[in-house]
């Protein structure tokens, strides 16, 4: 706000941080099957962190745990190719310069990495643009890459993901103002793509986003191809030759894996250019002399067609040409100019209005005919057919195939002529893939890539799909459906510009081979690392097609807004049409049809959760049954749960609508199933009809809660009043079990509308400090959480585990620091009030919004308050990454969630005014968790107090305890004998990872938690100071899934932790933790409500 003093006296590097994203991805192959990765991303100081990691090969990893194994590195600067020193602030404490004043060596760790920091200093200059390197092992054993040295490259922090606003924005801007223009062509499309491609690349994969979207826009004829000023043939040969080059260096060499594969897409929407562009205007100047056709003023026959087709050639000649002579040369072998017209719709999609509009300066009125019948020129024309597609082929596989004559080894070009002689074989999609392997390094690999041959692999990854699309899966038996699945992720993934999908098709290669001899379809656990791999390919495959059909739709969006072109039924679903034709969809039908086999075999759940929705629990005013598609263009006052019995698949979900469960199974990259992902709504599968039957029953109830355990939707009778059941008013909570998994009713309570209840919360002692260390954590004084924690570390020497360090601000804090900013406290009250008064959902949540806003934006944080947390924390670390700004941040946050719309209609149904219910934050040191469990020890779904369940995932416990798609490891374990079983393997696949310095974790901590009455736990926010980076998991190289007798020992002392924790608070417990090296760290534990 204007004029406001400072939240906190010094200001560190800017406040909360959002998320950390991924700036790069990028592997390289080494000998005998090694395999390092570089991934980068945003560091906690707002600098890039780059982590090299040895991902494969026994004797690397053996040789950095013996110290033997080190990075040779350098850096390049901004348009340079040389190795430079890198800056100073840059290289790791454990470094040694290697005497060329070149570069450094850094050795790995025993957990096989190298961590490199380029500070702020370092990314705001700008000059920095990668680091490079060569693994050396013993000294001297150079290891180099396949395809040349490991790049990790180094951009500006705003530049990647969703945060790359301004550049990506810019970008769209420009388009946007161009197509929005009057004198628009393919042309100036063309010079304005060339000028703005660095801008993209820079832009990161929005960037590139805004790039694709637009060509293929133009690419559908969405776009004016005609208007504007005329060009000669040659010009446009060479603009085409330029950028079409350019776009296959950055499809080969672009920093990011996203914009790698988003620009490479493009070159399936241009063409090849070059040739020499006035060969094709020479060319049809040649025939029209050779062949007696009038010219101008020359004499000779009569032929309007060739007279309007020449004008255009010599002023604007496109790709559309190609297709123009391919319909006359059908018209030269039949005679009737009808079939022009014919051959032309059904082949090129051109009409008679299209060519009519092909103006070519002020001599020409498009093109209108007719032609005469003169077949002694077909062969005249089938040689300016070839001349066209040198210039203005693009993605046709035939004439791809011929351009790469040369360009790659012999047996390649053999292998390549034997698959078009025999396209129809049963064997080609997998002669395509092992080609595209083949031709790698001669432009993924390769400095300066040939453009032909990256356009070959373009048009062989479509081919590919034509092929596979053409196969009868349903014919298929699981082995060979497995195959099919398999080659498709590997074609899919051959580039490498996806770690997900190269991971999730090593996760399902691995699973394929455990478990030696034995293995097949009656081997349980074959079947369930299978059931496993297989969750992780469709999500691998989700997250690419989500984030794609989200990027471009925006900027389809932007361009159909300001175009006098586009059509607006194409752009409504211009994103999902995007997805329909990416070569996932494939994948996406074979997984449809694999996944539920496999689920049966693996005796797995009957739900297939396509979308989890925004936020879990779900709460809802009401359940219809009703059929979606009869539902289309209404809207619900209040939340609803919808039982639709059928689903085509191409619907949308109405407002109001929170969730929607179905008998038809859903394919994954169905219209329905990219909206439900992309606006937050749960969309489930049901294939048990008794589960069905009971969803039906509870059709009437007052209001539902929908909830996932484990892989099954679970929807219950909600005792929560409707008042709290707007539509929309589900925000972030945690994860509640109940006993009516599976659709059952769970017996809380009978259809009929029901009392509001009021519920009695804990008395609260206010405390007149700021904050206080654990030894004053009373109950009162500060809530469960805290409470519970400081009885953990009293006891945490007998349970042979540790109990994080940690502050709290105790309840009253946040009382007193309103008192002492009274702008904010103005503020706070005027919305509060406004959203008291609101007569309409959208006025409250406007309002409820501004008072977070007020708490997490405007706050002041007390000179007292700061001093006093600065020194508790310096007690025993400091205050962390980011400085107290940082803290404050998260403290502020915590806070300004006991007004998110759920919190407040869940405290109004039950009785519960704004000032009843307080908020302690308790500050706990962030963990650097190799897995993060949760530990019931009653089984939540049974009610057998003797079986525990739990649940182990990889990194921080976000993904547990946040709505992450994929499941995580889940067992089951009788605490009487020992004995476990595995219920499922994990399949989540992304890792939160504590950033590289120290943080903190400010959690929720109120007086209105973990009551018999009412369940407030999850109703309020907890956030780290400094958000957690994110890591894709290699699950084919995790021990959790393939070590048995090292996993089973972990779990054992996890249940033997908990039957402790039991026994010394004397009920069942739910118990969060994290497994940090060999430690057991001990996070919180509640008794099981």
């Amino acid at each position: 706000a204007g004029g406001r003093k400072p939240r906190v006296r010094t200001s560190a590097a800017g406040g909360a941080r959002e998320h950390a994203r991924f700036r790069c991805s990028t592997a390289a192959e080494l000998a005998d099957g090694a395999r390092v990765e570089c991934e980068a991303t945003e560091a906690a100081n707002g600098g890039v962190a780059v982590c090299v990691r040895v991902a494969s090969g026994d004797e690397l990893r053996k040789a950095a745990q013996e110290q033997r194994l080190e990075l040779h590195w350098a850096v390049r600067m901004k348009g340079g190719s040389d190795w430079v020193m890198a800056p100073a602030e840059m290289v790791p404490p454990n470094s040694k310069p290697f005497g060329d004043n070149i570069a450094q060596r850094s050795a790995f760790g025993q957990d096989g990495t190298v961590r490199i920091v380029a500070p702020p200093s370092v990314i705001e200059a700008g000059s920095v643009r990668e680091i490079v390197g060569i693994v050396v092992r013993n000294g001297d054993q150079w290891l180099h890459a396949a395809n040349g040295d490991l790049v990790a490259p180094l951009r500006d922090t705003a530049a990647g993901g969703s945060d790359a606003g301004g550049s990506a924005e810019a970008v769209s801007e420009r388009i946007a103002q161009f197509e929005g223009g009057d004198h628009v062509n393919l042309f100036g499309r063309l010079c304005l793509l060339n000028e703005l491609l660095d801008d993209a690349v820079r832009a990161g994969p929005d960037g590139a986003a805004a790039i694709l979207a637009w060509m293929r826009l133009s690419a559908m004829k969405q776009l004016p191809w005609y208007q504007g000023h005329n060009y000669q043939g040659k010009d446009m040969a060479h603009m085409q030759k330029h950028v079409a080059g350019r776009l296959a260096y950055f499809a080969a060499h672009a920093a990011d894996g996203a914009v790698r594969a988003r620009l490479r897409a493009c070159l399936m929407f241009l063409p090849r250019g070059g040739g020499n562009g006035d060969d094709i205007r020479l060319g049809i100047l040649n025939i029209m002399r050779q062949h007696g056709i009038k010219e101008g003023h020359r004499p000779g026959i009569e032929d309007p067609f060739i007279a309007q087709w020449h004008q255009k050639l010599h002023s604007n000649t496109t790709p559309d040409d190609i297709k123009i002579c391919e319909a006359y040369l059908h018209f030269l072998h039949t005679g009737n100019w009808d079939s022009f017209w014919e051959h032309l719709w059904h082949n090129g999609g051109l009409s008679r209005d299209d060519l009519k509009n092909m103006k070519a300066g002020w001599r020409s009125d498009g093109i209108t005919g007719p032609a005469r019948h003169l077949p002694h020129m077909i062969d005249s024309f089938k040689h300016f057919l070839w001349i066209l597609k040198v210039t203005h082929s693009g993605a046709d596989v035939h004439a791809a195939v011929q351009f790469v004559r040369g360009k790659v080894p012999g047996d390649v070009q053999w292998d390549l002529d034997d698959m078009l002689n025999n396209q129809n074989a049963w064997w080609v999609p997998g002669k395509i893939v092992n080609i595209r392997e083949r031709m790698m390094p001669y432009w993924k690999d390769d400095p300066s890539p040939n453009r032909d041959v990256a356009m070959l692999d373009v048009a062989l990854e479509k081919f590919f799909r034509t092929k596979i699309e053409a196969t009868d899966l349903s014919a298929l038996s699981n082995d060979d459906l497995l195959n099919v699945l398999d080659i498709s992720l590997a074609n899919a993934s051959i580039t490498g510009d996806s770690l997900q999908l190269h991971h999730a098709l090593r996760f399902l290669r691995r699973a394929r081979e455990c478990h030696g001899p034995d293995s097949g379809w009656g081997c349980a656990s074959w079947v369930m690392a299978l059931d496993a791999a297989l969750d992780a390919c469709a999500l691998a495959m989700e997250r690419e097609m989500d984030a794609l059909c989200v990027a471009v739709q925006r900027v389809a969006d932007r361009i159909g807004a300001v175009s006098k072109s586009t059509q607006r039924e194409y752009i409504a679903n211009f994103g999902e049409e995007c997805v329909r034709s990416h070569v996932l969809f494939v994948v996406s039908q074979q997984l449809a049809a694999l996944r539920p086999k496999v689920r049966r075999a693996a005796g797995g759940s009957p739900w297939q959760i396509v979308s989890r929705g925004a936020s879990l629990p779900i709460h809802a005013g009401a359940l219809k049954l009703s059929a979606l598609a009869e539902l289309q263009g209404e809207s619900f006052a209040q939340a609803t749960v919808l039982l639709s019995d059928k689903l085509g698949g191409l619907e949308d979900v109405p407002d109001g609508i929170v969730a929607v469960i179905t008998r038809t199974p859903v394919d994954l990259l169905s219209h329905i199933a990219i909206r439900a992902r992309n606006t937050g709504t749960l969309l489930a599968s049901i294939a048990d009809d008794d589960v069905w039957a009971r969803l039906v029953e509870l059709v009437g109830s007052a209001a539902v809660r929908v909830d996932i355990w484990e892989d099954d939707v679970v929807v219950e009778r909600d005792e929560v009043g409707t008042s709290s059941r707007s539509a929309g008013s589900s925000t972030n909570s945690s994860k509640t079990k109940n006993s009516s998994a599976n659709g059952g009713s769970g017996g809380n309570g009978s259809g009929s509308a029901q009392k509001k209840k009021v519920v009695a919360l804990r008395a609260v002692a206010r405390s007149n400090a700021w904050v206080i260390m654990p030894d004053e954590y009373n109950l009162g004084v500060v809530g469960g959480k805290g409470a519970n924690l400081a009885e953990l570390a009293r006891h945490a020497a007998e349970l042979d585990a540790e109990v994080p360090r940690s502050v709290s601000l105790p309840f009253g804090c946040f009382e007193r620091v309103l008192e002492r900013d009274p702008d904010a406290k103005r503020a706070l009250d005027a919305a509060l009030g406004a959203a008291t008064a609101a007569k309409d959902a959208k006025t409250r949540r406007d309002a409820l919004s501004k008072a977070r806003a007020v708490i997490a934006d405007e706050l002041v944080c007390p000179e007292e308050l700061q001093l006093e947390l600065e020194r508790k924390m310096a007690a025993f670390a400091g205050d962390g990454e980011g400085g107290v700004e940082a803290l404050w941040n998260a403290i502020c946050t915590v806070w300004a969630s006991k007004w998110t719309e759920r919190a407040v209609l869940s405290r109004r149904s039950c009785g519960i005014s704004d000032g009843h219910l307080n908020m302690a934050v308790l500050l706990m040191e962030l963990v650097r968790a190799d897995f993060a469990f949760v530990l019931h020890t009653s089984n939540p779904l049974t009610g057998d107090k003797d079986e525990l369940v739990g649940e182990v995932c990889v990194g921080l416990g976000e993904a547990l305890v946040g709505n992450e798609p994929g499941r995580a490891f889940c067992f089951a374990a009788s605490k009487s004998s020992g004995k476990m079983r595995t219920l499922a393997l994990p399949s989540k696949i992304v890792a939160h990872r504590s950033p590289g310095g120290l943080a903190y974790f400010a959690r929720s901590d109120s007086n209105g938690e973990d009551l018999e009455q009412w369940a407030g736990a999850g109703l309020y926010d907890s956030v780290a100071s400094v958000r957690p980076e994110c890591h894709v998991i290699d699950y084919a190289s995790e021990w959790l899934v393939w070590d048995a007798p090292r996993r089973e020992q972990l779990l054992a002392r996890l249940v033997e932790v908990a039957s402790q924790i039991e026994r010394i608070r004397g009920a069942p417990q739910d118990i969060e933790g994290a497994v940090v090296d060999d430690k057991i760290v001990l996070l919180q534990t509640r008794a099981q409500v």
